[in-house]
C-alpha cells in the first residue's frame, strides 16, 4: 500500500468515525426537542441521495419552526456563532474553524455589495472587536430558529444574501424520515428544497468536493 493509500485510509476511517459521532449525537438530542424542527442542507442531502449522511460532512444542520425549544442534554453546551447557533458535546475534541474567514462571511452578508478586498478592508476595522472565540467542540450542530413571512419561513442573514428559506408548502407538514435507523423530519418537497439550495443537478455527486481524495470518490461516487 503506498504513503497516498495509507492516508486516504486514515482519513476516511476519521471521516466514518464522525459520521458515526454526528448520528448518535442526533439520536441523543431529538428527545430534547420540543415543537417542530425538520433537517436541512447537506445532511438533508446526504439523507436523500446516498441513504445516510454524506460521508465528509461535520455538521447536520437543524431548523426550529417558531415555538420551538431545545433543553440542552447533560454534557451538552451551546454557542452563539455569528449566523447560526451551535450546539456541541462539551467532551469532544475543541473546534479550530478560521475565525477571520467567517468573520469576512458575515460581513459580506452586511455589505453585499462590497468585492472580495473592500469585504476584507471592511472587517478589518472590527474584527478585533467583535471576534468570537470558539467555544464548541467537533462535530456539531448547526441551530437556526425560523421566522414565518407571509408564504415562507426565512433565515436570519442567510435569507437576505444567500436566498435560502422554506415555502410554508414545504414544511407544513414535515415528513418522518427513518434512514438513520430512527426518526428525523424533513420537508416534505425535498427535492424542491435541494435543487433550491444546491442547484437542479444536486443528485450528481461533484467530485471536485475532495479533491485529495479524488481516487475514493470515482470508485464510490460518493462526494457532495
Amino acid at each position: 500500500m503506498s504513503k497516498y493509500q495509507e492516508e486516504t485510509q486514515l482519513e476516511l476511517y476519521s471521516f466514518e468515525e464522525r459520521r458515526m459521532e454526528l448520528k448518535k449525537m442526533l439520536k441523543e438530542l431529538i428527545p430534547h426537542i420540543s415543537g417542530d424542527w425538520f433537517i436541512g442542507k447537506g445532511a438533508l442531502l446526504g439523507i436523500y441521495r446516498e441513504g445516510d449522511l454524506i460521508l465528509e460532512d461535520h455538521d447536520i444542520d437543524i431548523y426550529l419552526l417558531p415555538g420551538t425549544v431545545i433543553e440542552l442534554p447533560q454534557g451538552w453546551g451551546m454557542q452563539n456563532y455569528y449566523m447560526d447557533t451551535k450546539l456541541f458535546k462539551k467532551s469532544n475534541e475543541l473546534a479550530k474553524p478560521n475565525t477571520w474567514t467567517e468573520y469576512c462571511s458575515l460581513t459580506k452578508t452586511k455589505y453585499p455589495y462590497l468585492n472580495r478586498a473592500q469585504v476584507f478592508k471592511e472587517a478589518k476595522k472590527t474584527y478585533a472587536s467583535n471576534k468570537i472565540e470558539p467555544l464548541f467542540t467537533k462535530p456539531f450542530f448547526d441551530i437556526y430558529n425560523l421566522t414565518k413571512e407571509d408564504d415562507r419561513y426565512v433565515i436570519p442573514y442567510w435569507t437576505e444574501y444567500y436566498g435560502s428559506f422554506f415555502y410554508n408548502n414545504e414544511v407544513e407538514p414535515l415528513v418522518k424520515n427513518y434512514v438513520l435507523g430512527y426518526e428525523v423530519n424533513i420537508p416534505n418537497n425535498a427535492e424542491n428544497v435541494l435543487s433550491r439550495h444546491f442547484g437542479s443537478d444536486w443528485i450528481f455527486p461533484n467530485k471536485k468536493y475532495k479533491k485529495n481524495i479524488k481516487k475514493f470518490w470515482e470508485s464510490k461516487n460518493l462526494s457532495i
